[in-house]
């Protein structure tokens, strides 16, 4: 169903045939989550009613595991269009024989490139979708509502449904759009890395843990992992980047409760995208790839060693959407208490000495 008038162009927001739209979105979306947690037998029922009641909570200790399924490197030439595809097969036996959900965030153009890839994930794992921009320009120069309805429509005609969670480009999300994502029918927003990269964002000052932004209080902002006070991003590039030093780390430090884990196919498998790279780029992006995969389960098999169950988006999204946390209330000491405690601490609390072990073959 197309959002476009005959013309192309889009009704404005305070229209009043926008608003039933958005009226009659709002409800649609909840029943699809609904549909579903169903689907995925993540729901639980309270043993003294017949409520329904989400799987998480925000006293668990959850991690999503998240892909932004995009073109590599944003190259869109003939030979080196989504060249990381080709590697789908491995992709799907590597996330099979950890046995955890994935939650992709998909671009619109994506989508309708390569709806029988996007199926192929879809009938193979335990995994759900959600939006990230229609074409993933980074420049920022264009529309952002346009933007987000082209990337509307692609989803929905692709899915046959709107999508309820959204993801921008390099996480680069301006303090107005979020209304936007609101009145658009997002449910929830995952694009904020709490943490800074220069010239993309600077979020040193943004909770660790999901809040409603400034101007709405509906649309719940779900952050991207991040860990308490140093404030480095839980991602795959971050960890190929700085390698056995992050992991050294990662094993002591406390981590928040809800960790999204994001990670890119570009991040696992290396192709002849990569080798067009600039020379600064190349460094950053293609260190470590010959060991990405072990890497990759090496963090799942420390959330879990640290006490982590695996969910997907959805299910962060249920587990927190009451939460009255907004991002001026926000105290970061309170989350390093109910965060999980590192080895460090851990030893510290049992009197003991700290463990030093290294895996052989670290980085």
């Amino acid at each position: 169903m197309s959002r476009s008038d005959p013309q192309g162009e889009f009704p404005q927001p305070d229209d009043v045939e926008n608003a039933s739209v958005l009226a009659a979105t709002s409800t649609s979306n909840e029943e699809l989550i609904a549909s579903e947690y169903d689907g995925r037998n993540s729901l639980r029922k309270d043993s003294s009613s017949d409520t329904i009641k989400p799987r998480f909570n925000p006293e668990d200790n959850l991690a999503c595991i998240t892909l932004d399924l995009e073109n590599d490197w944003y190259f869109d030439e003939s030979g080196y269009d989504h060249l990381t595809f080709e590697y789908i097969d491995d992709y799907i036996e590597l996330i099979q024989e950890l046995d955890i959900p994935v939650t992709f965030f998909v671009v619109g153009r994506t989508l309708e490139q390569f709806p029988d890839v996007i199926d192929t994930l879809d009938a193979e794992l335990d995994c759900e979708f959600h939006l990230h921009s229609y074409q993933h320009d980074t420049s920022k120069d264009y529309d952002f509502r346009t933007e987000v309805r082209r990337g509307i429509d692609a989803f929905e005609n692709h899915f046959g449904h709107r999508p309820i969670g959204y993801r921008a480009p390099q996480g680069n999300i301006e303090p107005h759009e979020f209304e936007i994502l609101k009145n658009e029918g997002f449910a929830f927003d995952s694009s904020i890395f709490p943490s800074y990269r220069p010239g993309v964002y600077s979020n040193l000052d943004k909770p660790l843990t999901p809040y409603r932004p400034k101007g709405t209080n509906e649309l719940l902002e779900i952050p991207l992992g991040a860990t308490p006070r140093t404030r480095i991003p839980l991602s795959h590039s971050y960890l190929k980047l700085i390698g056995w030093p992050f992991q050294s780390y990662l094993r002591r430090a406390s981590l928040p409760p809800l960790v999204v884990y994001n990670t890119h196919l570009q991040d696992l498998y290396r192709t002849d995208s990569h080798e067009k790279l600039d020379q600064l780029k190349g460094f950053l992006f293609k260190r470590n790839m010959d060991r990405s995969e072990e890497l990759f389960r090496w963090s799942v098999s420390l959330l879990r060693d640290r006490g982590y169950s695996f969910g997907t988006m959805t299910e962060a999204y249920e587990a927190y959407k009451e939460s009255s946390g907004i991002e001026l209330a926000y105290d970061e000491s309170d989350v390093g208490s109910r965060a999980t405690m590192g080895e460090a601490e851990v030893d510290a609390k049992n009197g003991s000495e700290p463990l030093h072990s290294k895996e052989s073959g670290n980085i």
